[in-house]
């Protein structure tokens, strides 16, 4: 949907399912009555959302807040949007090529996007995902709680704003690339650390203390 951008919801939810508001375009805030009561982000959940993290009638960053509360983000759960660049497909048929008439036109860009620019302190998080926030460029901060367990591979790949990692003590392991091309200019690992995968730290370029 090319008009959706606030979603607001009033019941009681632990989880977003499985692409639950994945390729929402113009979606950019999500509030919840009971934040906490949310534990898990599921895979793709807003993944394509491309302006999610922005209200655009406030003219400031969407931070949200109910992520301090999640233990699990699942596999591409903020993906950036790639552009659909890998699919000579442009327009589809939402109800059948039988339906001409009703057709969908895919958005395509040069290259990924993403407007998720603040998140909060991953508190609570236990496992993130493969690609979980890949290409969240504009993101410019990231700080994990003392629950960490695991980071997947590829999950913060081209994060290019975040200006250093403190990895807390309960981290096991990182990803293959699970870092590459991220902006970070220091890294500080805990003692739990046991597993750094293959080009996790790839192409940073502005990494110079670890």
């Amino acid at each position: 949907p090319l008009t959706l951008k606030t979603v607001v919801v009033t019941d009681v939810v632990t989880e977003f399912s499985e692409g639950a508001f994945r390729s929402a375009y113009a979606l950019q805030n999500v509030y919840l009555f009971y934040p906490e009561q949310l534990k898990k982000v599921g895979k793709f959940a807003f993944e394509n959302c491309m302006s999610f993290g922005y209200d655009s009638s406030l003219k400031l960053p969407y931070v949200p807040q109910w992520l301090q509360y999640v233990e699990e983000i699942g596999d591409g759960a903020f993906r950036s949007y790639t552009g659909n660049t890998q699919s000579s497909i442009k327009v589809i048929y939402p109800y059948g090529e039988n339906n001409p008439d009703y057709t969908a036109e895919l958005l395509t860009y040069s290259y990924p996007f993403n407007n998720l620019m603040r998140i909060p302190k991953l508190e609570n998080v236990v496992s993130i995902g493969s690609e979980a926030f890949y290409y969240a460029a504009a993101l410019d901060s990231l700080e994990f709680g003392q629950k960490l367990k695991t980071i997947g591979s590829y999950a913060f790949a081209y994060t290019l704003s975040v200006p250093s990692l403190v990895f807390p003590d309960s981290l096991e392991s990182i990803g293959d690339f699970a870092f590459a091309v991220n902006g970070a200019m220091s890294v500080e690992f805990g003692t739990g650390i046991r597993k750094i995968g293959a080009m996790a730290f790839e192409e940073c370029s502005n990494l110079s203390q670890v």
